[in-house]
């Protein structure tokens, strides 16, 4: 289109130089350069002019000239909008092609970075690192002063402690708070802020280059690991894939997708945990232990490398320090209390984990075949009515039922047998399901419980913490029932028993006939319970049978 030249008149000497150059950009790249070049002479302090000299390099993909020609725009125009606007740009090519970034949550950032191609990314990240390391600085430290949103804020000074290590002693601690003052509004412990401060701000604490000279607070170590816990438990048993919905398989879950690794969060902050991933979810707990552990200088976290195959020898050397606290042969200081509950903790919740994601199995066909603990039904040895032994615990099943572990060897009922007071019950061999270390993973759930119950200051942490960690509220319940069972602990298994029961049947009779409200009542209670009706009838049933 051609301008009139009443049109032209109106611009200003400069306006003119630049809408030449402009004009010539497509048809001749050197003749619009020479005007700008005259532009650039006669003009040197006109922003429009030098901006415009910046954008042909740019469109040119000339990597060196166009950072020498921001640089000097950074240094003699600072307060323009159109370079805020070009350097917001940049600081977002820079973050999506950042190794820091890959596995964090900066979905603030992703609506305008995928406007722009990847040419224009890796255009643009190239640009800023042929700029000067003094202008690199002042570019990320500009932005995130800029920047109104938190996310986005924090995700900044996260990159300007990774170009620049010896910036993390003074930001790092702004970090912390900033992203601990942001989450208060938000009570799930899966939000976008304490993912940022978890997976992302808590390793520059701990284990970046300048991480032995920050001067971190004890109490905030304590407090940012109790913060880590919860995520990544509340990661775990909040997966979409966890097995609640379903009554029959136990509302505790099995965080497990199909990937094989933790992938970025959603917009609310959680993840989906890919398959294989719930270990990488756990050896993230026990790596955050170890280093926060080690910034404390707690010497029981140096054992957690390898916890899968130490659990029981780090539990030992837990109890020793319990026996010597007692005996007096240790001082008992409020560090060593933090050090005994963090680690008795952190093994709990593990071996909770194996054990209530593992008592409810989906078979190869799709159908449920869960697992559930009873005291077991065995007919006397002698056959005579009168007798009664009977083992501490085991498991029975029925076609729906599988054994937790082997039965130790019963005499089934026979034709022959007239004692009408004797059960008889079908028990298999629970194949395929048996191995799997659940009697194993019960007992250290129960000797952890029992560590962390000795101790009143052990115990007022032990409930502090559950308390904010409702997600784990149903896995808990199967717990401290089986727990009974274990411990032979029967007439207080068959009050807890009956009074799940109870729940499930909304308070009433069971036998009356259900309305709205009470099949209301009903599905409420089959979301919260752990187990279902038949699991609350097999266990009343073997608690009644072993009470005579």
């Amino acid at each position: 289109m051609v301008v009139p030249d009443i049109e032209l008149s109106n611009l200003a000497d400069e306006e003119y130089l630049i809408y030449r150059a402009k004009e010539l950009r497509l048809a001749s790249s050197s003749a619009s350069k020479s005007w700008l070049i005259t532009a650039q002479v006669l003009y040197p302090n006109n922003f429009a002019v030098q901006f415009e000299v910046y954008l042909i390099e740019k469109a040119a993909r000339n990597v060196m000239e166009a950072a020498k020609c921001l640089g000097n725009l950074l240094h003699q125009f600072q307060q323009e909008a159109s370079l805020f606007s070009e350097i917001d740009n940049i600081m977002r090519a820079v973050q999506s092609n950042s190794s820091l970034f890959e596995d964090s949550d900066y979905s603030c950032l992703a609506a305008s970075a995928a406007a722009a191609s990847n040419d224009d990314m890796n255009f643009l990240t190239q640009l800023f690192y042929a700029l000067p390391k003094g202008i690199q600085r002042g570019l990320v430290m500009g932005a995130a002063e800029r920047c109104t949103d938190t996310m986005s804020h924090c995700s900044l000074l996260l990159l300007l402690t990774s170009l620049f290590p010896e910036t993390t002693s003074l930001q790092a601690p702004n970090l912390v708070e900033t992203l601990l003052s942001a989450e208060k509004m938000n009570p799930s412990p899966l939000n976008p802020y304490r993912r940022k401060l978890v997976c992302s701000v808590l390793p520059v604490l701990v284990s970046g280059e300048s991480s032995s000279s920050l001067n971190v607070p004890r109490h905030l170590l304590h407090r940012l690991l109790g913060l880590a816990i919860e995520y990544y438990t509340a990661l775990l048993y909040s997966s979409n894939s966890t097995h609640s919905a379903n009554k029959s398989v136990h509302s505790s879950g099995n965080a497990i997708g199909n990937s094989s690794s933790v992938k970025p969060g959603n917009s609310d902050g959680s993840s989906n945990i890919s398959s294989n991933s719930e270990s990488s979810v756990w050896q993230s707990v026990f790596s955050c232990l170890r280093q926060l552990g080690g910034r404390l200088g707690w010497p029981l976290v140096e054992h957690l490398s390898n916890v899968e195959g130490n659990r029981e020898m780090i539990l030992q050397r837990v109890q020793a320090v319990m026996k010597n606290i007692n005996t007096g042969a240790q001082p008992e200081t409020e560090e060593t209390k933090k050090e005994l509950f963090y680690v008795t903790f952190v093994l709990f919740l593990h071996a909770l984990y194996e054990y209530t994601t593992n008592v409810a199995k989906e078979n190869s066909g799709g159908s449920m075949v869960g697992l559930t603990l009873v005291e077991a039904f065995i007919a006397p040895a002698g056959g005579g009515a009168n007798s009664s032994s009977h083992s501490r615990s085991s498991s029975v099943c029925s076609d729906d039922l599988d054994v937790l572990s082997p039965p130790r060897l019963k005499k089934h009922r026979t034709s022959q047998d007239n004692d009408s007071l004797v059960p008889y019950i079908s028990v298999g061999q629970g194949e395929g399901v048996c191995g799997a270390g659940l009697g194993q993973a019960l007992s250290t759930c129960i000797k952890c419980w029992d560590l962390l119950h000795s101790h009143a200051a052990l115990r007022t942490e032990l409930t502090a913490q559950l308390e904010r960690l409702s997600c784990i509220g149903s896995a808990l319940r199967l717990f401290t029932t089986d727990m009974l069972l274990h411990d032979a602990r029967l007439t207080e298994a068959s009050r807890d028993i009956k009074g799940m029961m109870a729940q499930l049947h909304g308070g009433g009779d069971a036998d009356a006939p259900p309305d709205a409200v009470a099949n209301a009542q009903q599905a409420a209670a089959a979301n919260t319970l752990p187990f279902s009706h038949l699991e609350l009838c097999l266990k009343l049933a073997s608690v009644n049978y072993a009470l005579n």
